[in-house]
């Protein structure tokens, strides 16, 4: 009886270890910006970089992202060519912002997905979640001519706004059907509605009112 214990013991202790937050696969779109950030910040080792968003907010981030998803979309560290077993990086990133250094308050989650196969798999992913959102690159736009597909869902839960940007970022040759094969890109902001960028004049503007402004030239 004192054997069975103690694999039963021993088995519950893997299976808990397992399990720990380290290991768990986070959704991006189902964080919290005000209240999840303590228990993000135990499970991901981050570097400082620049913002996309703004000079003036700061920026952490990891590429190492194989414990992030967009909704059903795995993110990966590494991507395998042509199902071979040779691998390349996939300079996939997952960045976290914020409007000062403390890092106290999430304001905003940027993702940078490469290596996608078509423009429309990270907006499959979304519109089945949220359903359609509002295209931001209309007609005419300079987004548009660029081939920017942009999309914003405003007012999600948590009072945060979504918005994805989508581009063919250049072609991976193939050389078992000899041919090359479309690299599409996809950019993701999860934006805390009310967080506000301080900029050195005094003006304020919100990081919602900055990422629309830029995705709707």
């Amino acid at each position: 009886m004192r054997f069975k214990l103690i694999l039963i013991t021993t088995f519950a202790f893997m299976f808990f270890a397992s399990c720990s937050p380290q290991d768990k696969v986070l959704d991006v779109l189902e964080i919290d910006l005000a209240n999840d950030w303590n228990e993000l910040s135990k499970a991901t080792v981050l570097e400082k970089r620049l913002s996309t968003t703004s000079e003036y907010l700061f920026s952490y981030s990891t590429k190492n992202v194989d414990k992030f998803k967009i909704g059903e979309f795995k993110l990966l560290t590494e991507k395998s060519i042509n199902n071979s077993s040779f691998k390349i990086p996939t300079e996939n990133q997952v960045s976290f912002i914020f409007n000062d250094t403390t890092r106290s308050e999430l304001i905003e989650i940027e993702a940078e997905i490469g290596f996608l196969e078509n423009d429309h798999v990270i907006l499959d992913v979304i519109n089945k979640k949220y359903g359609q959102g509002e295209l931001l690159s209309k007609i005419g736009s300079i987004n548009e001519l660029k081939g920017r597909q942009n999309y914003l869902w405003k007012n999600l839960k948590n009072d945060q706004s979504l918005i994805i940007s989508t581009f063919l970022a250049g072609n991976t040759y193939s050389a078992e059907e000899n041919s090359s094969i479309k690299n599409y890109k996809c950019s993701i902001y999860l934006i805390d509605n009310a967080a506000e960028i301080m900029y050195p004049n005094g003006q304020k503007e919100t990081v919602l009112e900055r990422v629309l402004e830029k995705a709707s030239e």
